[in-house]
This record gives C-alpha cells, structure tokens and sequence, in this order.
C-alpha cells in the first residue's frame, strides 16, 4: 500500500532484562535470557479482516526457551481488546515475515491488542516465567507525515538504546514510545538478531514475568497532534 496511507508496526519476540540494549538472546554474562521464536501463522483475520475465517485473531505457533529449560512449545494468541477498533491499512501485510510477528495499521489509527501465551494441543492458558516483546522500527514517516508508537503497563522492565530514537513519556501509569526519527517501512531488520546501530535506536523491548496474558496498543499518529491522553 502506499505510504500515505499505511503506517506498520512489526513485532518480534525477543528477550533482555537490561535498561540498555543487548544482543536479542543473549546477555552481558554470556549466558542466555529466556524468548520466543515464531516458527510458523497457524490462523490470520486480526479484527475480523481475515484473509482467514473464523477466530478473529492472530495465531502463531512458537517454541519458548530459556537458559536451563526444555524448549516448550506454545502458540501466541493477538485479538482486539473487546470495546477497541482495528484498522488496518492492508489487511495481507499481517502474519509472519522471517520469524517475526507483522501487524499492519492505517496511519492515524491505534488498536488495543492482548498478546496472550497457550497450549497448542489443548488450547488452555499456559503461563510463562519470563518474555519480551520488541517494537522495532518506530519512525516518522515522512509521506504520511504520522509517527509510530506503542503503550503499555504492568510491565516489568524496558530496555533501549542509551541513544534511542525512541521517546517515552508515561501518563496514569501508561507509558507511550514513540518513534523521533523520519524511516519508512523498509528500514525493517531481515534478522531481529543483527539489528544496525540505527534499528537499535528504533527497538524497544517490554518485558513481563510470570504472564499469560498482555495488553499493548498499537498506533500512529499525526506529527502535529499533542499527546492528549
């Protein structure tokens, strides 16, 4: 779609437990901090836009792993948070791309997600010890003139880059990040594991212990618009 209409948020899982940017995967000690790898889209018709039928959500199935543990198979469930609105821009642009997690927004809309952990044989909530999720490549974009951003609470740490692109103000216990530099849909990282210096200033990574279930809004919104949440 083009970029005066279109604004995309891509998620990735990864993990770190710093208040400054590590390696996905991999902390200062050497050894390893618990993540998510997305392996395959089992179901896709986020809010209902499909191109699946059915279930009106995201499904991935993935395996979790962490420094002492087996590898646990779990799929990670995204819908919209009953009372918000999902509008997307293109609804094909959702799914998966190379392990990473795609949603697709229109520029000047946001959506609350639950981002929630399952079984995948028997579909019951299923707890784990230690995620994150990373947001990578907020940006100004300079043709729809919007800029990208992320909120969430009840998270238990935040890491970025000492030098981050990346604003974060906090309003009643919701923290907004926002993207500060001009980018575009194409500066996305084809490895979430070798980022450039420049998708590091763009990443933040949000991390929960012991979580089924997290709730984050995506969104985009004018240069010129005043934050008045």
């Amino acid at each position: 779609p083009p970029l005066t209409t279109t604004a995309t948020t891509t998620t990735t899982i990864t993990t770190t437990t710093t208040t400054t940017w590590e390696e996905p995967c991999e902390n200062k000690h050497g050894g390893e901090f618990p993540y998510l790898v997305l392996h395959s889209l089992k179901h896709n018709n986020l809010g209902g836009f499909g191109p699946d039928s059915g279930e009106e959500s995201l499904v991935f199935r993935a395996q979790a792993f962490g420094q002492g543990h087996q590898p646990q198979d779990v799929e990670l469930h995204v819908r919209v948070k009953p009372g918000s609105r999902y509008e997307p821009a293109s609804n094909e642009h959702n799914g998966l791309s190379h392990h990473d997690g795609v949603i697709n927004l229109k520029a000047g809309s946001h959506v609350t997600l639950l981002f929630s952990f399952h079984n995948p044989t028997t579909q019951e909530p299923v707890e784990l010890s230690d995620v994150s999720l990373t947001f990578y490549n907020l940006h100004v974009d300079h043709n729809s003139n919007s800029s990208q951003y992320v909120e969430s609470s009840d998270y238990e740490t935040m890491t970025m880059m000492s030098h981050t692109d990346v604003l974060f103000t906090i309003h009643n216990g919701v923290t907004r990040f926002t993207g500060n530099a001009e980018g575009s849909e194409h500066d996305e990282p084809a490895n979430p594991a070798a980022f450039t210096l420049t998708q590091q200033n763009r990443a933040v990574t949000i991390g929960y212990n012991k979580v089924q279930q997290a709730a984050m809004t995506l969104g985009t919104s004018m240069t010129g618009d005043t934050d008045s949440r």
